[in-house]
């Protein structure tokens, strides 16, 4: 028996279609929910055709959304899930886990599966930046799951990742491109056509913890969005972490007070996917919007120093840098980084699947 485990948002859009193809093909899987998120996860389930978990670990009534609260959420999920853990993993046949990415649930799931003798798969695998503290803390994590020898199996999204694992004297397993991009397809199929935009407008998303942690960073990140306001509306999505910083440092009514910028609260993946396809262009310090975009072809900003992940750089995506020369190019001729979209191309996640009909 095969065992899916997710706990945050961006883990469920990318393992949904994993999931769902894994039903197509008759491959037996269950799905274990780490709860580090809780809003609009059941919608979500919903709107991409999956059942509800077999089992929740580490149940929340709401996200969480300080490191405080993650410190004294993790332990609690490792005591449950190896209390549970007969209930967690069914070993009546073979199987592997599959983990996600780097937020806590991939670290903490790989924990428990390992210590159940199960064989581990990491899907988007062999993102590194080489710096403990950007991204933080999804860097440190990638290092200790690999160091801490709780994977098994990489799945990887390009080479450039497959050669990041070669350093550290790991194998990784390609599978061209990643599962957002069935994901983003499911969303565009299942998105009900509407109503043009009355006006053309950017979206902008923040919430990675360097750029809320660091005051200055914030500032400037707010002052850019500002700047694009004065020539595009800005419609500003905001994760439930951003709102709460933003309240706190003030930057809430500066930017409400904006002329050009709409504060909206965070969508559902859905909603969001309707709003990429209409808004002329991207600015996010997001990794997922950054791939979301190169599959669409939609112009983005990054807001960032670096980035781990290579999807777009050079065709349709700008890595800022905070520099002002760059940030003003690209607000200028943003309509120069438009491309075709890939959507209709590939299906990683079908990849994945026969991949685990061969080596599960």
């Amino acid at each position: 028996m095969n065992h899916v485990i997710a706990g945050t948002r961006a883990q469920l859009i990318k393992m949904a279609p994993i999931m769902r193809e894994m039903r197509k093909q008759d491959i037996p899987y269950r799905f274990i929910l780490l709860a580090q998120h809780t809003r609009t996860m059941a919608d979500m389930m919903e709107g991409f055709g999956i059942p509800p978990p077999d089992i929740i670990v580490g149940a929340r009534k709401d996200d969480i959304v300080s490191t405080l609260q993650m410190v004294l959420w993790a332990p609690k999920v490792l005591a449950e899930g190896w209390w549970k853990r007969n209930k967690l993993f069914d070993r009546s046949e073979p199987g592997v886990a599959l983990v996600h990415g780097d937020a806590p649930p991939m670290l903490l799931g790989a924990l428990l599966a390992k210590a159940s003798g199960l064989r581990v798969v990491h899907v988007e695998a062999g993102l590194r930046s080489f710096n403990l503290r950007q991204p933080f803390p999804e860097e440190l994590i990638r290092v200790l799951a690999a160091k801490l020898g709780l994977l098994d199996t990489y799945i990887c999204q390009d080479e450039q990742a497959v050669e990041n694992l070669k350093k550290m004297g790991k194998t990784g397993t390609l599978i061209r491109h990643n599962t957002i991009l069935d994901a983003i397809r499911l969303a565009q199929n299942g998105t009900k056509d509407s109503e043009p935009p009355s006006r053309p407008f950017a979206l902008a998303s923040i919430h990675r913890f360097e750029t809320l942690k660091d005051r200055n960073q914030l500032q400037t990140v707010c002052e850019i969005i500002q700047k694009a306001a004065e020539k595009l509306q800005v419609r500003f999505i905001l994760h439930p972490p951003t709102e709460k910083v933003l309240q706190q440092t003030g930057w809430d009514k500066k930017l409400a007070a904006t002329e050009g910028i709409l504060m909206e609260p965070r969508k559902s993946f859905f909603d969001f996917a309707r709003l990429m396809r209409d808004a002329d262009y991207i600015m996010t310090d997001g990794g997922s919007n950054q791939e979301e975009c190169y599959y669409l072809g939609k112009p983005c900003l990054i807001l960032r120093q670096t980035t781990e992940r290579v999807e777009g750089l050079g065709e349709n995506a700008v890595l800022s840098e905070f520099d002002p020369g760059a940030i003003a190019h690209f607000l200028e001729h943003y309509t120069d980084f438009r491309r075709e979209p890939l959507i209709d191309q590939f299906s990683p996640s079908r990849e994945i699947c026969e991949w685990l009909s061969r080596h599960a």
